[in-house]
């Protein structure tokens, strides 16, 4: 496995907490499960591509004052991950 599909894996695992967690709004678990999506998808080849679409959905939703600080948190987390991906 390459340093970047580990990193999307990292980035897919923590999206996937997300979604499971019943305390976070459902608009936002939404929004990680379309970047979960996103990250998994055969139809992206490129990591750089998948890495920005990913972080561009999470940038939309992480000002929304409803986020658990924890899940804020989290998410600047898969940012910084997603950010490290060079095609």
């Amino acid at each position: 496995m390459s340093t970047n599909e580990a990193k999307i894996k990292m980035a897919y695992d923590l999206l996937n907490n997300l979604v499971k967690d019943t305390g976070i709004p459902r608009n936002v678990r939404e929004v990680c499960k379309e970047v979960a999506n996103v990250l998994m998808s055969k139809d992206i080849q490129s990591y750089g591509v998948k890495a920005a679409t990913s972080i561009s959905k999470i940038e939309e939703i992480i000002q929304d004052p409803t986020i658990p600080s924890y899940a804020r948190t989290t998410l600047w987390r898969i940012i910084s991950i997603l950010e490290q991906i060079r095609d």
